[in-house]
């Protein structure tokens, strides 16, 4: 191709993609605007451990599935029985597994034998299925549990094998229950080494998720998803939302049921709400009252293509088929939440369209250092014309999401953490592409061949000395009835 052509056909390619970034651009400015203006404030309230534990305490079944978890759930459920501060007597946690996974089952069972508020639910058939089918066995061992001890649970809750949770999550939850149907709390990545920049980018991605974006949906009345972990639901709404679904709460089909459970929650009519609360606890540091934010921790994948295959699930889950299955239903402020979550589709295709249309100029401008032919941006970016001015711009947007992303960061991580954020935004970039992708072809796959979509494994880890963790002792059960899947 002649070099003059070259310059043209950039150029034609670069004003489509740059407006679309542009139009982006906009839309992300005015969310970060409406939540300076209004959302900040509801992410500064703080609690006091008294205020939380006045309020009477309901009783809570914690529902926790575990596929191929050996290396974490004995250690997430001990350290969850530990040091969550909450009469024993009102919580109990019931652990979905499967026949032909030996090594997860040996391990709850292990933990089962001491702890009676720990009770196995084993699903009546092979695994993997999907997440769902996992949940709802342990939805329906809870029933049966009700039926056989004559007990009542009051709220559900759900966790993953690999999540740390805060210390007085669980008071925090009862406070906001039944004010609340469905509490929703952030979820945030555990302190990684500043180089891991895979893992880092999930520090970008749920920090500006659950610290800004989902304030603002809660603040406009805009759907609020759970997350699958850190979800609170009282009984009575979850049950009858159950109940229209066929007693089966999560769908078996979804790669996303638990994004697909809040959304049903709130098409229901019910009162959802993302709960971004602090807590000053009683000890002092530098004769300042320590404050910390009461959210779930856990470890996110440090390899690339492990960070890919998570995340081509939640898209392929969250944008093929939530979109197929669910559509745009609902008022004004849950679609555009719903246009919000779907949107990377689009996003992460233009991202990748503009970083080549970067590296055909720098090829270019290389080129012509090479040859003797010198040759400068402005031969596609013309100063002065639509062009120039819309790239412009979206180099200022670039810089307020920059600031906005660090000042966000900066309220839970490290300087560090928040500033390495502009480094690993290439990085993310590349992996929702790629992820973007995977997706639309197990997607395409799926809806030829009529196969059902998978839960895709994810390895996890759990900190040693999470929230002062010990060990339990090998001691005898206490007296408390077993379930019963």
């Amino acid at each position: 191709m002649h070099p003059d052509t070259f310059d043209l056909v950039m150029s034609a390619v670069a004003f489509p993609v740059a407006a679309i970034l542009l139009m982006l651009g906009i839309e992300d400015m005015t969310l970060d605007l409406t939540f300076f203006t209004g959302g900040w404030k509801r992410t500064n309230r703080c609690l006091s451990p008294s205020e939380l534990r006045a309020v009477p305490k309901k009783r809570i079944a914690m529902i926790v599935p575990a596929w191929q978890e050996s290396d974490v759930i004995d250690r997430m459920l001990e350290n969850a029985m530990r040091t969550l501060d909450y009469d024993k007597d009102k919580l109990d946690i019931f652990v979905g597994t499967y026949p032909n996974d030996p090594a997860t089952r040996v391990k709850v069972q292990q933990v089962e034998a001491r702890i009676a508020a720990v009770h196995e639910c084993l699903v009546p058939h092979d695994g993997p299925t999907s997440k769902a089918d996992c949940l709802n066995t342990v939805w329906n061992c809870i029933l049966a549990y009700e039926r056989a001890h004559d007990v009542h649970f009051d709220m559900l809750l759900m966790h993953d094998a690999e999540d740390v949770i805060h210390p007085l999550a669980l008071l925090h939850y009862n406070y906001l229950i039944p004010t609340y149907d469905f509490v929703q709390t952030p979820v945030l990545p555990l302190e990684v080494p500043l180089w891991e920049l895979v893992a880092g980018t999930y520090f970008d991605e749920f920090g500006e998720f659950h610290l800004k974006d989902m304030i603002v949906r809660g603040q406009i009345r805009g759907l609020v998803p759970s997350a699958g972990v850190g979800s609170a639901f009282a009984r009575a709404p979850f049950e009858e939302v159950a109940r229209a679904h066929g007693n089966q709460p999560f769908d078996v089909e979804s790669l996303t049921e638990d994004y697909e459970v809040g959304l049903k929650m709130r098409l229901a009519g019910k009162s959802t709400h993302f709960a971004c609360d602090w807590v000053e606890l009683d000890r002092k540091v530098g004769g300042r009252p320590v404050r910390e934010l009461l959210a779930t921790r856990e470890y996110f994948p440090t390899g690339f293509r492990a960070s890919v295959r998570q995340r081509s699930r939640w898209i392929c889950g969250i944008a093929f088929q939530a979109w197929e299955r669910i559509g745009w239903q609902g008022p004004l402020p849950v679609v555009y939440s719903l246009y919000r979550d779907r949107r990377a589709l689009l996003s992460h295709t233009i991202a990748m369209a503009a970083y080549a249309i970067l590296l055909g100029c720098v090829a270019r401008w290389g080129l012509g250092v090479w040859t003797g032919h010198p040759w400068s941006f402005t031969r596609v970016f013309a100063i002065g014309s639509a062009l120039y001015v819309v790239v412009t711009l979206n180099l200022v947007f670039a810089l307020w999401r920059a600031c906005v992303k660090v000042a966000t960061l900066r309220r839970v991580y490290s300087w560090g953490h928040s500033l390495m954020s502009v480094v690993r935004s290439p990085i993310a970039n590349v992996i929702g592409f790629l992820a973007t992708a995977s997706a639309a072809r197990q997607y395409l796959v799926h809806r030829i061949t009529k196969k059902p979509l998978r839960w895709k494994k994810t390895a996890h880890q759990f900190p040693v000395g999470a929230f002062a963790m010990v060990p339990i002792p090998d001691a005898p059960a206490e007296t408390r009835p077993s379930a019963s899947a």
